[in-house]
């Protein structure tokens, strides 16, 4: 069963600022132990894909095709996956390296790693990192939403 063909194609408008996804703490949250999807997952990836060119930035292999059959979510068509760990046995590998700062970006993520802090940094971007709290189920992701959005129209003029 393929649920993510479920979801209708809607125009799609221009979008120039890029949306990177992380699933595990940001579409999922922990429950004693065990991962539950959010409420509002489904909805909230629907409008990430109408308002951003979504990028999937996680340790998930193929999310497009695991995330409706592990959690049952429903991925809209467009969410392109990002290949960012160059040698899984080094610790030092680092989502935020995958990240091209040439774009107007943002990054959900739960528990960025200090190589990430420390390539964003680097690269002077950092408050384009929008940090979700993993542990919190009744957090919705309208109100995740919500927090992407305060950053966007809080965002400074220059990086």
């Amino acid at each position: 069963m393929r649920f993510y063909a479920q979801i209708p194609k809607l125009p799609m408008p221009p979008k120039s600022k890029v949306l990177y996804l992380d699933v595990d703490g940001v579409l999922q949250y922990a429950d004693e132990g065990q991962w539950r999807p959010r409420l509002e997952a489904d909805e909230f990836l629907a409008w990430a894909v109408q308002h951003f060119v979504c990028r999937w930035l996680t340790a998930w292999a193929r999310p497009n095709q695991m995330l409706p059959q592990k959690l049952g979510l429903r991925i809209p068509e467009g969410i392109r996956e990002v290949k960012w760990q160059a040698d899984p046995a080094s610790p030092r590998s680092c989502k935020a390296s995958a990240i091209r700062c040439d774009e107007d970006w943002f990054w959900l993520e739960d528990a960025p790693s200090e190589y990430d802090l420390a390539e964003l940094c680097r690269r002077k971007p950092s408050w384009r990192l929008v940090r979700v709290n993993p542990s919190k189920p009744f957090i919705l992701m309208g109100q995740i939403r919500q927090l992407l959005e305060k950053h966007l129209n809080a965002r400074p003029y220059a990086d």
